[in-house]
């Protein structure tokens, strides 16, 4: 698989996992707070964190770039604590904003839905960056079969 179908392969997951933890947090809402880690939720939160941590490959493929395939190998390898770090910091800040407004498991779920929405439109972003404005540009630059000494630009 080339690096730019991976970009775009990890960008559609991340993309995917912040829609997957949206659905957990309408399960919840729905059951007005009932059912928080069992069933449809417990599925769309495992199912959204696997999601984000393999869309969080497509930043080490994007941070790797034109480097050697090692360079690659460790940035894919590390990317996934990124998703980690991610949630760890959006949780830490989300939780306090929120207090003791709204439902009780409001406070519970709002670093769930706050890193949701940031991956979904990190999954977005990258998607659209990688694509282009002619729906064919690239962010990592690719050589050609045929030009085999020629790098194409974006």
């Amino acid at each position: 698989m080339t690096r730019e179908r991976w970009i775009t392969f990890g960008s559609i997951a991340a993309t995917l996992g912040g829609l997957s933890w949206l659905a957990k947090m309408a399960v919840i809402i729905a059951t007005d707070g009932e059912v928080n880690d069992e069933g449809a939720a417990a599925f769309f939160y495992i199912l959204g964190a696997a999601l984000m941590m393999i869309g969080s490959t497509a930043v080490g493929v994007l941070l790797a770039g034109r480097r050697p395939r090692w360079t690659l190998v460790v940035a894919v390898a590390l990317s996934p604590i990124f998703f980690i770090i991610s949630f760890s910091i959006l949780d830490g800040v989300a939780k306090p904003l929120v207090g003791d407004r709204g439902p009780a498991y409001l406070q519970d779920e709002a670093g769930i839905v706050t890193t949701a929405v940031a991956w979904l439109i990190l999954g977005i972003s990258v998607l659209n960056a990688s694509r282009g404005s002619d729906g064919a540009r690239s962010i990592v630059p690719v050589r050609e079969p045929s030009d085999a000494g020629t790098v194409m630009t974006p």
